[in-house]
């Protein structure tokens, strides 16, 4: 993992979130309710997809969170609209967290998204949360493309 930079509301990193699941604030979650920070909200959230746990999204989002896909024209409302979409992937992405930025209730997460069929996909997920959980969840994809030759002089290769 790459080192932490500035006040610590942004990072890169090199494979996984570091992610303490004694840290929930509702649904499955037993015992004492704490409050978590909009990085672990984030952090939980790749946590439980990566997992493949469709229902621990439930422990994230609020009931009447709004999932909004522009590329595609898709907006999903609601729990019950998500649960079924998420429960009918063909396959849940691997996600691989790149960085993640933000403070309050506003985060930003730029990923790479594995479906395991060879064909990644770059990712960006702009996040906004209300009292601790998920409120709106916008998502941008696009597939990596070769640079053009022309540019060559004026770009580093990443």
């Amino acid at each position: 993992m790459r080192p932490r930079t500035g006040t610590g509301q942004s990072y890169y990193i090199a494979t996984a979130f570091p992610f303490r699941p004694a840290v929930q604030t509702r649904g499955r979650a037993k015992g004492p309710v704490m409050e978590r920070t909009g990085r672990q909200v984030v952090e939980a959230l790749v946590a439980t997809l990566n997992a493949g746990d469709v229902a621990g999204m439930d422990d994230v989002f609020h009931d009447d969170a709004v999932i909004e896909w522009p590329q595609s024209g898709e907006r999903i409302v609601g729990a019950d609209n998500r649960r079924a979409i998420y429960g009918a992937f063909p396959q849940l992405p691997a996600i691989s967290p790149r960085r993640l930025t933000g403070a309050g209730d506003l985060w930003v997460l730029e990923a790479d998204l594995d479906y395991g069929d060879g064909d990644p996909y770059q990712t960006v997920f702009v996040f906004e949360l209300r009292d601790g959980l998920i409120s709106k969840e916008t998502a941008y994809w696009t597939k990596p493309f070769p640079a053009p030759d022309w540019r060559a002089g004026w770009v580093e290769q990443m």
